[in-house]
């Protein structure tokens, strides 16, 4: 007794890995990037209730809850589920928006204050040269974090947006006995 595949059913199988392709690299973009969410939140998390820092907290657990979301859609994302792709790119954009909203109150209205630094700049320069000083590097770091956010997680949205159309064509094109077998993979 053989166990032998049909040809037909061999060239569906190699073109249903084909199309999945797309898939297992957007999974593991999400689940890699998840992971790397779930530590940089739990870090904000404990050096923000060091301090503590309210909003800091806050971004922590939007991180932190954005990175494990990331990491369970990018099962669903190869488990071939249509929302997958959609559930991804909103999660980037929760989390864009989370640290837009950060950052922008860090600029105004919860600005950081300079007084810790004030000493150690006034041994060399002004009071007023120190406090411009902190106030280019407020300006400049929380504007450099709204620009990466903006560039990352709006890419990686798009990205993952787009995986939608790969989906598609997926599923369309491999009956579910082919998903089965690729998923025992």
């Amino acid at each position: 007794m053989t166990n032998s595949i049909a040809d037909s059913d061999r060239e569906l199988l190699a073109r249903a890995a084909e199309l999945q392709r797309p898939l297992r690299r957007a999974a593991a973009v999400a689940h890699a990037n998840g992971l790397g969410l779930v530590i940089f939140g739990a870090l904000t998390l404990c050096v923000s209730a060091l301090d503590p820092d309210v909003p800091g907290l806050l971004l922590g657990a939007v991180v932190l809850w954005a990175g494990l979301a990331e990491r369970r859609a990018a099962l669903r994302l190869l488990a071939a589920e249509r929302r997958a792709p959609r559930d991804l790119a909103r999660n980037e954009l929760v989390l864009l928006a989370a640290i837009a909203v950060y950052a922008v109150a860090r600029l105004t209205v919860l600005r950081p204050s300079a007084e810790e630094w004030q000493s150690t700049l006034e041994a060399v320069m002004t009071t007023e040269e120190a406090a411009e000083l902190w106030d280019s590097a407020v300006d400049a770091g929380f504007g450099m974090v709204l620009v990466v956010a903006l560039a990352y997680q709006g890419s990686l949205a798009r990205y993952f947006w787009r995986r939608q159309a790969d989906l598609e064509r997926f599923l369309n094109a491999v009956p579910e006995w082919a998903r089965e077998v690729l998923r025992g993979l």
